[in-house]
């Protein structure tokens, strides 16, 4: 009988303790399996049926948890939009929403690091309208503004994914164009010249020749300059040479 009963007893006592093992042991792992999710960037997890007890207790402050974490990625979410917004308002043009100065000279010296590296060359395009004065006088500065618009779109659609434009400034632009040596870049520069003289802008045929037109200078890197400076200042010397002798010309 003794040894019957302690059977019982040691029988009883396993029940007990695996009975109480699998309570405690299932909500540990359930909650190390919720933390597992959430440390993957899912804050929207929360822990449901919870027990009413000391587990349970801590089933709530893992969710409230969880819950805070969310906020903060979406405050984090919020304040990353705005800085992106901040970073862009800080290199684009207001007007026509192309690259401003700021950032063609940023990324200037990017492309004389990355083609110096690479041993590549690359050219710029300095680009200005011409007789812009006396399309503002004649046609107004609104119309003055919608011209640099239109101007805008039209040399966009006319690069490369890789080219970037930048404005330069009053109705004077830049484009950057990777990988192009000069004689590329004379390619590419003549036929926009065209483009743009045959382009039916409003008011063209109050300007001169009866078209709106540009003059263009280029540099090329490092052919015309091996640093920022030289390159901007042989652009810009060669617009001026274009401006010089007739306009609507390429130099």
């Amino acid at each position: 009988k003794l040894s019957l009963l302690s059977l019982g007893l040691l029988l009883f006592a396993a029940i007990t303790s695996t009975y109480f093992a699998l309570r405690i042991t299932r909500p540990i792992v359930k909650l190390s399996n919720a933390t597992k999710i959430v440390a993957t960037g899912d804050f929207k997890f929360r822990i449901t049926e919870r027990p009413s007890d000391e587990i349970g207790d801590l089933y709530d402050s893992f969710n409230q948890m969880s819950h805070e974490l969310k906020i903060r990625e979406e405050k984090n979410t919020e304040q990353q939009k705005i800085n992106d917004v901040l970073t862009d308002l800080a290199i684009r043009d207001s007007l026509t929403g192309l690259y401003n100065r700021r950032f063609f000279k940023e990324n200037l010296s990017l492309e004389i690091e990355r083609s110096r590296r690479n041993k590549n060359e690359f050219s710029i395009v300095f680009l200005d309208i011409d007789n812009f004065k006396l399309y503002n006088d004649t046609q107004g500065h609104i119309r003055g503004d919608e011209l640099l618009i239109a101007l805008s779109k039209l040399i966009k659609n006319n690069i490369r994914k890789s080219d970037t434009i930048a404005r330069y400034g009053g109705e004077e632009f830049v484009i950057t164009l990777p990988g192009i040596d000069y004689e590329g870049a004379i390619n590419f520069a003549n036929k926009l010249l065209k483009i743009i003289e045959t382009y039916p802008f409003f008011g063209k045929g109050r300007q001169p020749n009866g078209n709106v037109t540009v003059s263009m200078g280029i540099s090329t890197f490092p052919v015309n300059g091996e640093d920022a400076l030289a390159i901007v200042q042989s652009a810009d010397d060669a617009l001026y040479r274009a401006k010089n002798t007739g306009k609507n010309r390429v130099a």
